[in-house]
């Protein structure tokens, strides 16, 4: 694991110390899960994206009845 030093400002640090407090987790824990969502966003919208292209190119009364045949085939 690494180590940073960080020069943040006093009213960002108080406001990660009182999520961390409430969380009941440590700051560094705070911090390195803020880090993790920022630096998974583009994943996500990516996924997103993916998600609304599917969602356009097989409508949801086309999907839902291709649903009910495969289930009905397992039975």
């Amino acid at each position: 694991m690494s180590n940073v030093v960080l020069d943040l400002p006093d009213s960002l640090q108080h406001q990660l110390e009182e999520r961390a407090q409430k969380r009941g987790v440590s700051l560094q824990e705070v911090i390195v899960d803020s880090l993790v969502l920022v630096m998974a966003a583009p994943d996500v919208e990516e996924q997103r994206a993916a998600f609304e292209e599917l969602l356009n190119r097989y409508p949801l009364e086309e999907s839902e009845a291709a649903l009910r045949e495969i289930l009905a085939a397992r039975e």
